[in-house]
């Protein structure tokens, strides 16, 4: 009899350790001037829950990616006594200094297993970008841990936003698991809770947090059934985890031309957040990791260069010098023609944006001479607000502007000796190339924000987008308002026709708008087949075609405004098209994939 009592015990117990509670808590967007009452408020109620086996916190954890945010935010999950992980979104990860801060604290990924039960957390956001995307090193990871996972495991799958509507490429994500027991899929920030179906598989969409109150979910998951409460601890979904739904084959695209024939596709299988460089008949490329590389048009490696460190701005080709930096502080120049380092110097600071040459036309004096007489010299914006120039020969500072005080974001402009640069404080500024002297800063009120907006100059206006969709025509001596363009949602970034008389511009309505760069008005609007987005590219008018990259295909508008798609780049941002040869073209995207084709 007592055997028969210990054995009910332990059968019992072993029953009981199979059910696993855990919370997801929804955007708490934290800021520095709010009191947090309502997260402090929700990690008291969780506090109290004994058999709670861990929280995630997902979607918008702060209001502006800030340190200073991040810090409050760590603050606050100090007093929660549960353990906790956090996946953030795209408030999270604009600033470089609050991204290295959370990738050091925190990860943007997890595994948790209890029993035959797998929880995996992934964020699909592209660090300093706007982008939503998972990289080819998030599925790499999500790969090698999926392996570690028996096949009669449950999987859980937690994202801080629905993968379906907000990700490009969730149908390759989701491809991952079709070999797997996916139980549940958990998206945040949705616009309303429910239970729905995905293909075969259940999903449980979170609404977004309302302004003041932090939303959350708590789910049990049995050894037969999972439940979800409500905040109130109410159940107000469940399912029979035993019945099995049919899931339906995920078809994943491959590149393919349409009105196109495609001379040569390359696939790096590497992020790549910057384009490629066309320069003597070679293609450049630099990833994510930091590697360098130079290859032939077959896609043949011809020299590569580790820098160790992460890239995520453009280097560039001049003087058959190639010159790049790393997001953590390195400028490095090197030989284009074989890749032999010539030197390198290091910055106590995050760089942030491309590099941009000029014809240094300042007075200074350098302290090591020059072998040559190039006076082209690099500029670059940081982390902290400073703007650097420095001699491309002897990497020797020719001056340093520290007017701004927080991330420069956007490509930097040179024009009549001046640079033109936006930063995450809002405004527009203007320096003198000869000697960093800031002349002017602008922007129209306090709440007008100018940041990551590709900046153009037709010769006498700077031409800037808001983030609220408004273009500014801007005075370049003066930093004076000449007009503006409201209610027309566009995207930031902008582009010249080839006779600078004409801006493209993209809309949130999928449409090209032509606008007249003098007089401020909309010349024609033209609805395309493409849905676009804030990626990595702007409409660029080549041989007269008005060439468009988004929602994964490139297409172009013709000389009588009709939108033709050429080809299929595959489910990831595209960079803008590049002409190389006579109707021959290089363009490539995030995951790598580099195609040269021609139009038909």
């Amino acid at each position: 009899m007592r055997i028969f009592f210990l054995l009910c015990i332990s059968l019992t117990s072993l029953l009981l350790g199979q059910t696993v509670k855990f919370t997801v808590l929804i955007s708490p967007e934290i800021s520095i001037n709010d009191n947090s009452e309502s997260l402090n408020n929700v990690i008291t109620s969780l506090n109290k829950i004994d058999d709670l086996n861990f929280v995630v916190i997902c979607g918008n954890l702060t209001q502006q990616g800030s340190l200073k945010e991040f810090l409050k935010l760590k603050s606050i999950l100090n007093k929660l006594e549960k353990n906790y992980y956090l996946l953030p979104s795209l408030n999270d990860l604009k600033d470089a200094n609050s991204w290295t801060y959370f990738i050091e604290t925190f990860e943007d990924k997890f595994l948790i297993k209890f029993h035959n039960k797998a929880f995996i957390g992934l964020s699909g956001v592209v660090p300093l970008t706007d982008i939503n995307h998972y990289t080819t090193e998030k599925i790499n990871w999500l790969n090698e841990t999926l392996d570690t996972i028996n096949l009669d495991d449950e999987i859980y799958l937690i994202s801080p936003i629905q993968i379906d509507y907000k990700i490009d490429n969730w149908r390759t994500l989701l491809n991952q698991f079709q070999k797997k027991d996916l139980k549940l899929i958990i998206n945040g920030n949705a616009p309303k809770t429910q239970l729905r179906n995905l293909l075969g598989y259940n999903v449980f969409d979170i609404q977004k947090s309302k302004k003041n109150e932090v939303n959350f979910a708590i789910i049990k998951t049995t050894n037969d059934s999972v439940y979800i409460y409500d905040s109130n601890n109410k159940i107000i979904y469940a399912f029979d985890k035993k019945i099995e739904i049919p899931k339906e084959k995920i078809e994943l695209d491959s590149v393919f031309s349409i009105n196109s024939e495609i001379l040569q596709n390359i696939n790096l299988n590497t992020t790549l957040l910057t384009s490629c460089d066309f320069w003597n008949n070679k293609i450049y490329t630099s990833d994510y990791s930091g590697l360098i590389s130079c290859l032939d048009t077959t896609g043949k490696v011809l020299w590569e260069f580790e820098t160790n460190g992460n890239i995520i701005n453009k280097p560039l080709i001049t003087d058959r010098m190639l010159a790049a930096v790393t997001l953590q502080g390195d400028l490095i120049t090197l030989s284009a023609i074989t890749g032999e380092q010539f030197q390198s110097i290091g910055f106590e600071d995050y760089i942030t944006t491309d590099l941009l040459a000029i014809e240094y036309k300042g007075d200074k004096e350098l302290m090591i001479p020059k072998l040559t007489p190039s006076m082209t010299a690099l500029v670059f914006g940081t982390a902290s607000g400073k703007i650097y120039c420095y001699d491309l020969e002897t990497l020797q500072e020719y001056w340093v502007n520290d007017y701004c005080k927080e991330m420069i974001t956007s490509k930097l402009l040179h024009f009549d000796n001046k640079i033109f640069y936006t930063s995450r404080d809002g405004f527009l500024y203007c320096i003198d190339g000869k000697n960093g002297v800031t002349i002017w800063r602008w922007k129209e009120k306090a709440t007008t924000d100018l940041s990551y907006s590709n900046i153009i100059c037709d010769g006498k206006k700077l031409f800037v987008v808001s983030q609220d969709g408004t273009l500014y025509a801007i005075n370049f001596l003066l930093g004076k308002l000449d007009w503006k363009i409201e209610n027309i949602n566009l995207l930031q970034n902008i582009s010249f026709s080839r006779d600078k008389k004409f801006i493209y511009a993209k809309s949130y309505y999928n449409e090209i708008i032509i606008i007249n760069a003098e007089k401020g008005k909309i010349e024609k609007k033209i609805k395309v087949d493409l849905a676009f987005s804030n990626s990595l590219s702007q409409p660029i008018e080549i041989d007269n075609l008005i060439f468009l990259c988004d929602n994964n295909f490139i297409g172009y508008i013709d000389t009588k405004y009709n939108f033709i798609k050429s080809l299929f780049l595959g489910n990831a941002p595209i960079h803008t098209v590049n002409k190389i040869g006579a109707n021959k073209f290089l363009s490539s995207n995030i995951d790598g994939n580099i195609v040269i084709f021609k139009l038909r």
